[in-house]
């Protein structure tokens, strides 16, 4: 047997081992792109219908809250107070799953009264939060104290450091640009049958409740109403407002106060109703129009619905005075009938034959009745006689 060189052994070992190490899992190093000493700052700048009565934007206070940390492999850990608020940083995809998870926080902030910390716009409507430490945040806008006008801005989310737009930097220094707007609300009116479809064409007025003191007069002709407000009365706010082919009315920027909604038009086919639906705004939201739909964009909007039955037909008499009166008679002697007359439903002058094996009793003729007695006996009376003159008369011929 021929003997294999010792070289030869040592690099087929050599190979083997080599191979071996392609296919055997490589050890995890901690990526070192996250500096987790290294500090940050978030910059929120204001905009929108958001100035007070004289056009500053100054005292409008934002709370900021440190969510989670970034480790230095770039995994997200919730912090201690956030521990046990259910967030899934992994499943916000979308600006969408980002409100509502910065809506949720908010409302877990005020449940469990963690703290944060706050600070004031100046003049130009800006503030700066410095020496962030690396993670998440969220920001809320907190009490306006000695502002005139209340403003309404959404809480939101953000990182530190984000991603630039080309996905080849880090920016550890962010400017949030915030849109707020005047705290006012707004609501949404959805029309709709007794089977939940929306209905188009209806037209709805909208009013608003007033109280009065004796130094301001409510305008005269006005029906005054009183409750544990005072006395008041109705104003109204729009007119003629139409549904949608969506059933939907929309109104925004409305002052809070109590309104009701009053239809004075119903959609074709269809009984007015005749009920007002009342009705309180004192939540901030707003409202935006998507694919001819209206949605919430902001706060909370409430949405009133009102339900409209199918009108009855109208009901028709089957006496004969009034079925003479579904037809007029013209100047010329002819008959002229209404469009909205009643169908004539009288029977047919050609009455349907009946098969024999649908009428009762087939084949058992009854007697017909209602003749003349006389008739009778004078009909099977003369057969009867006619019948014995014939035998008489064959006999007779048979003596001869």
């Amino acid at each position: 047997m021929k003997k294999v060189p010792l070289l030869w052994k040592q690099t087929g070992l050599m190979f083997l081992v080599a191979v071996l190490a392609l296919f055997a899992p490589a050890p995890v190093r901690a990526s070192s792109a996250f500096d987790t000493g290294r500090l940050g700052s978030i910059t929120i700048a204001i905009s929108g219908s958001d100035s007070d009565s004289d056009g500053s934007l100054a005292g409008i206070r934002f709370t900021i809250y440190q969510v989670a940390t970034l480790e230095r492999s770039g995994k997200y850990v919730l912090t201690k107070d956030f521990l046990a608020s259910g967030l899934t940083l992994d499943k916000i995809l979308t600006d969408s799953d980002a409100l509502t998870a910065s809506k949720d926080l908010t409302d877990y902030v005020s449940k469990n009264k963690i703290t944060g910390t706050s600070k004031t716009t100046g003049s130009s409507g800006t503030l700066k939060f410095e020496n962030l430490n690396l993670g998440y945040y969220l920001l809320v806008l907190a009490d306006q104290t000695g502002r005139t006008a209340k403003i309404v801005c959404d809480p939101f989310l953000i990182a530190v450091p984000m991603t630039s737009s080309d996905g080849k930097n880090l920016i550890y220094d962010i400017k949030a640009n915030t849109k707020c707007e005047k705290e006012c609300g707004a609501v949404i009116l959805l029309k709709v049958n007794s089977s939940n479809s929306p209905l188009k064409g209806a037209v709805f007025r909208l009013e608003k409740k007033v109280y009065y003191t004796a130094s301001a007069e409510p305008p005269s002709g006005v029906k005054l109403g009183s409750d544990s407000g005072g006395t008041y009365y109705w104003s109204v706010s729009v007119s003629n407002l139409t549904t949608n082919s969506y059933g939907q009315i929309a109104v925004k920027g409305m002052a809070f106060g109590k309104y009701r909604f009053a239809e004075i038009s119903a959609p074709s086919g269809y009984a007015l109703n005749s009920t007002p639906r009342e009705f309180m705004v004192s939540t901030a939201g707003n409202v935006a129009l998507k694919n001819g739909k209206y949605t919430t964009a902001s706060g909370s909007v409430q949405t009133i619905t009102v339900t409209d039955s199918r009108r009855s037909p109208p009901r028709s008499s089957s006496s004969p005075s009034s079925r003479t009166t579904s037809s007029e008679i013209t100047s010329s002697g002819t008959s002229s009938i209404p469009d909205n007359s009643v169908p004539d439903v009288s029977p047919s002058s050609s009455p349907e034959t009946i098969p024999e094996d649908r009428i009762p009793n087939a084949g058992f003729v009854l007697p017909k009745t209602g003749g003349s007695i006389c008739y009778g006996i004078c009909t099977y009376g003369g057969i009867f006689l006619l019948i014995c003159g014939i035998a008489v008369f064959a006999v007779s011929r048979k003596k001869k």
